[in-house]
């Protein structure tokens, strides 16, 4: 009798299924915490730690003087009440949303194109990949926070669009209080609500979220034209969800203007030039560091745009599921909103510009996916893996080249001078 139970509790808890994903996390886990204590604390992290200091009323004030939107402090300040204010526990919340966007990429992907073992490649290039990591989770501030609720809506959106087309085709059975329609009508709700809430977090985390949250948008009005065409009635469900969306930012689009009119009027970001898009696709594939002024890092660059070009090419061709656009939109539409505003600051006489390879840590996320997916889409099994096992060790060896370089041990920085006062 005790070993028929035994039996039966790995698959009442999934049992061996999530043994991979597991590994997977505290590989990622593991590498966030690398040295994440060793790096000094600088300028932008300091300013987190000091806005969670203030009353909340003049936080908020303070913040609307500032050039960022104010989700991401909030959530400081109410995880700084549980784990302190230390340099572990205010990184601590960046390692925390970081290896939290290895799980969800996993589940999107999952749910998005129905391949077990893409949605594990996924999570594993989210979880390696230098870009991923040494920018972002080794600093207090506000990235890895939106780039988990970035995949996060993605994921309940494309939850929400699986319960909606679920929900009409049992209602075309003229059955429409089938136990199957009520139940994909009440999950429906609730993950438009996921995804509704998301949007919202996203775009009162970062400016930049903005073109993530539209391109997000889009895809579902995109989703819902491809399945239901012209039925308006369809579409309500979205719609609502996009007024509350939109409701929601009205508390704070007094500040934004500000904000925008601040960054018109001078901001410290260098204008964009020829090699700006092809460095960030140098990042979001590798993370080596580079010297734009040599010969050879320009080679490099051009190489890396054209594998882009190449494996999206092929991802768009080779993946049947249609969600594919939903990665191609989340990817493309910051760069698209970025030579916007380049374009419309140069018909008004100016070099301003918002480009900085940071803020494409939320379209990385979606970049690794896609590059997973296409890779588990080539047919040539030896072929896909080999592809594979070069791409993680190259990861790896991005990732110790880096510290490498940063020579920790005989450069400590202000690091070491604030330990010995």
């Amino acid at each position: 009798m005790h070993s028929t139970m035994s039996s039966k509790i790995p698959s009442a808890f999934g049992g061996k299924k999530y043994i991979p994903i597991g590994i997977i996390l505290i590989i990622g886990t593991f590498l966030r915490f690398y040295h994440n204590l060793d790096i000094s604390l600088w300028h932008d992290e300091a300013f987190s730690a000091l806005m969670i200091k203030y009353p909340w009323q003049e936080m908020f004030y303070r913040l609307g003087l500032d050039v960022h939107p104010p989700a991401y402090y909030a959530a400081l300040r109410l995880w700084h009440y549980i784990f302190g204010d230390s340099l572990l526990s205010l990184r601590g919340m960046s390692i925390f949303f970081s290896v939290g966007t290895i799980w969800i990429g996993w589940l999107l992907a999952k749910e998005a194109f129905k391949n077990e073992k893409a949605a594990l490649w996924a999570a594993v290039f989210i979880a390696i990949n230098p870009f991923q990591i040494i920018h972002f989770a080794t600093e207090a501030r506000m990235y890895t926070f939106g780039a988990f609720f970035a995949l996060l809506a993605g994921y309940f959106l494309v939850k929400a669009l699986h319960s909606h087309t679920s929900m009409y085709n049992s209602e075309k059975l003229n059955m429409p209080n089938l136990p199957e329609s009520i139940k994909s009508r009440k999950l429906m709700v609730w993950y438009y609500a996921g995804f509704t809430l998301s949007v919202i977090i996203i775009i009162y985390t970062h400016y930049y979220l903005f073109f993530t949250a539209a391109a997000l948008c889009f895809y579902g009005l995109l989703y819902l034209y491809n399945h239901h065409r012209g039925n308006s009635k369809k579409y309500i469900p979205l719609l609502s969800s996009f007024i509350v969306i939109t409701l929601s930012f009205l508390p704070w689009l007094q500040s934004f203007i500000f904000q925008y009119r601040q960054v018109q009027a001078g901001y410290w970001i260098s204008k964009m030039n020829v090699w700006s898009i092809p460095s960030t696709f140098w990042d979001m594939l590798l993370g080596f560091n580079r010297h734009i002024a040599k010969g050879s890092t320009q080679i490099m660059l051009v190489l890396a745009t054209l594998i882009t070009v190449y494996f999206f090419y092929r991802f768009l061709k080779k993946t049947e599921s249609f969600h594919k656009w939903l990665v191609l939109l989340a990817v493309a539409a910051p760069f698209f909103g970025a030579v916007l505003f380049a374009l419309l600051a140069q018909i008004k006489g100016s070099d301003s510009s918002v480009y900085l390879e940071r803020y494409f840590l939320f379209a990385g996320i979606y970049y690794s996916m896609s590059l997973a997916v296409w890779l588990k889409e080539i047919k040539i099994k030896w072929l896909s893996i080999s592809l594979f096992l070069i791409y993680c060790a190259l990861n790896f060896i991005a990732f110790g080249h880096y510290w490498q370089e940063l020579n920790i041990d005989s450069k400590p920085g202000m690091s070491a001078a604030v330990k010995f006062l």
